[in-house]
């Protein structure tokens, strides 16, 4: 599979400002959870979220150095600028947006 992160990383045309990447597994119960909330408390937001099934892209995963789900790494203008594992608060998905 291709690897959709890079391509918005990448491709300046289709970028936005920001991107998020969530790494999730369909068996992990809190992956749902934190797709919502993320998408829930960042409504508005110029943003690409972008969900990851680690167990279909295991390459993935591995490139990205993602140990465990979920796991949401967040980009600015293309630079990994956080890393968050697990559920948290949904004021520290926003945090590093706004």
């Amino acid at each position: 599979m291709d690897d959709i992160i890079a391509d918005c990383i990448e491709n300046p045309k289709s970028r936005k400002e920001y991107i998020m990447a969530i790494f999730f597994t369909e068996a992990c119960m809190y992956c749902e959870s934190v797709f919502e909330t993320v998408k829930q408390s960042l409504k508005g937001f110029d943003i690409n979220i972008i969900p990851v099934d680690v167990k279909i892209n295991p390459d993935i995963k591995k490139k990205y150095s993602v140990v465990d789900v979920p796991t949401v790494l967040v980009y600015r203008d293309g630079e990994l600028i956080d890393q968050i594992i697990g559920l948290q608060d949904p004021k520290r998905y926003c945090l590093r947006i706004i």
